[in-house]
């Protein structure tokens, strides 16, 4: 009987651990962006190369400036036009500007539907899709074009 229960408490202490270890806790950047990368498809120096080029890596970026009225927000820039959709699926504005997670992860759906509306073979279409909507890719590939050199500048920093 002293053995059964010596087991049990082994048991509920490796049980314990296992939890503990599962249990989603305070997540890198670069955990983040690799997340978001694996659900978008591509490298995650791509991701790494968006956030740069729209934000420098500034999690609580506004840019209440665009002509049409909306905001962009995160370092991931998420537009306003997402908020309805986003908030019947629990993601307010607070949370795309509180948690970097949260924004990168939706960045990351993001470009994984622009990389459908475009097609899927030219990810550098996606990217433009991003910034300026798949039916407004002209606009999008100055954009495309910049992410593009600073996704290249990550790969020679690299040694790839």
């Amino acid at each position: 009987m002293a053995r059964h229960d010596g087991k049990a408490k082994i048991g509920r202490k490796a049980a314990l651990t296992v939890l503990a270890l599962l249990l989603p806790g305070p997540a890198s950047a670069g955990d983040c962006m690799a997340r978001a990368a694996l659900q978008a498809g591509v490298p995650t120096e791509l991701i790494l190369a968006m956030s740069y080029v729209e934000t420098r890596w500034r999690q609580q970026a506004v840019n209440a400036a665009n002509s049409n009225g909306t905001e962009d927000i995160c370092m991931m820039q998420i537009n306003s036009i997402h908020y309805p959709r986003l908030a019947a699926l629990g993601v307010t504005r607070e949370a795309l500007l509180a948690d970097r997670c949260v924004c990168l992860l939706v960045g990351g759906e993001i470009l994984r539907e622009m990389r459908i509306a475009t097609g899927g073979s030219d990810i550098w279409s996606a990217v433009a899709a991003y910034n300026a909507g798949p039916a407004n890719l002209a606009a999008g590939r100055p954009y495309a074009d910049q992410v593009r050199r600073v996704y290249e500048a990550i790969h020679v920093i690299q040694g790839q």
